[in-house]
């Protein structure tokens, strides 16, 4: 069939196409008017949907930028109420996530450890937000650890250390999870800790104070 034949039908069915198409709306008009009626509602209610996301969204981060504000501005009480109010009114937001994290390091600098890991421990229990769950599981061992409660803490470590191997944080929490074997009286799972730390950080100030750890 020759090329101007095969454009003239695929013409001739688009035309007709339309045409059928146009009959149709016209035979039924009530009836595509609520077709289109029902477009325009799920579109009026879609955009209802994003705004009032965003308006969350924004509401919480506003909560805890006064929250860190009161913190910097010497009012710890004032910015632990505020995250509190955050995490109340704005659950599983991702400024909740952060506020939890703000929360236990409030309590950590206070020294109330018990506190701090309470907040560590809902932010790691959560999943969320994904990309806080290193800080969180870091965080919670160091709770952990200044509670003494090393062998908990040594469990977190070596979690971290299975689950984000190249966190920036891994060389602290792996000096960590020597510490917390030697607490335990683990010499020979310390030494091994401190044999990898010298392996794995060469060069870094994490390596040689675990080859000054490796000499006592």
């Amino acid at each position: 069939m020759a090329h101007w034949a095969k454009t003239e039908l695929k013409r001739n069915d688009l035309e007709e196409a339309i045409l059928q198409g146009a009959g149709w709306v016209r035979e039924n008009r009530r009836l595509s008017a609520w077709i289109a009626g029902g477009i325009a509602a799920a579109a009026i209610a879609l955009s209802l949907i994003f705004y009032q996301r965003n308006a969350v969204q924004n509401a919480s981060w506003e909560k805890l930028n006064m929250a860190e504000a009161a913190a910097y501005a010497g009012r710890p009480d004032l910015a632990a109420q505020g995250i509190t109010d955050l995490i109340n009114l704005y659950p599983g937001t991702r400024a909740a996530g952060f506020g939890l994290l703000f929360l236990g390091d409030l309590s950590y600098w206070k020294g109330d450890y018990a506190k701090a890991l309470e907040s560590y421990s809902k932010l790691y229990a959560s999943g969320r937000p994904s990309d806080l769950m290193p800080f969180a599981l870091a965080d919670q061992e160091a709770a952990e650890e200044a509670l003494g409660r090393y062998a908990d803490a040594s469990r977190d470590a070596q979690a971290f250390l299975d689950a984000f191997p190249d966190q920036f944080l891994a060389p602290q929490v792996h000096s960590a999870l020597a510490r917390c074997f030697l607490a335990q009286g683990k010499k020979a799972e310390a030494k091994a800790a401190y044999q990898r730390i010298v392996l794995e950080y060469s060069g870094t100030p994490w390596a040689n104070d675990a080859q000054q750890a490796l000499k006592n």
